[in-house]
């Protein structure tokens, strides 16, 4: 199972991600450019394109992870865990990231940040998933490239 491909139907939801794919963060004039994914424990997902340099800072929210249904309930991340994985490249630095590499809850929002300072590119390539919590069965699983370019 894979990004939107991989959803599956559990209680009433459809799980699954965003699109596999390379999500960028670019800037130019030096500063600072930063990209990043929140997992919302009320079922969506944001994704920011941030540039220091001219201040611009782009959010787009993308299909919920939870799929949308409803009254959909606040503590509708409750039953399930998230854990973001590093495939290659540069793990997520930003400050504030989650931790990579273990599951986390997801009755709290989580996030992961790729951050580049001065000119260059900074790159990592991660695994997502999200699974039921009690019985540790993945319901969705995707690949992302998050890509922070600062050019001169």
């Amino acid at each position: 199972m894979s990004g939107a491909l991989g959803a599956l139907v559990a209680r009433g939801r459809s799980i699954q991600l965003p699109p596999n794919g390379t999500y960028n963060a670019n800037t130019t004039g030096g500063g600072t450019a930063t990209f990043r994914f929140r997992f919302n424990s009320v079922g969506d997902v944001d994704t920011t394109s941030e540039s220091t340099s001219n201040g611009n800072a782009t959010v787009d929210r993308k299909p919920a992870w939870a799929g949308y249904y409803q009254d959909q309930p606040a503590s509708v991340g409750s039953p399930y865990e998230i854990r973001l994985t590093v495939t290659s490249g540069t793990s997520p630095n930003e400050v504030g990231s989650d931790t990579t590499g273990s599951w986390l809850a997801l009755s709290s929002n989580r996030q992961w940040g790729l951050t580049r300072t001065g000119t260059g590119t900074t790159q990592g390539t991660y695994t997502i998933e999200i699974r039921a919590a009690a019985s540790g069965t993945v319901m969705a699983s995707g690949s992302f490239t998050f890509q922070c370019v600062v050019n001169a």
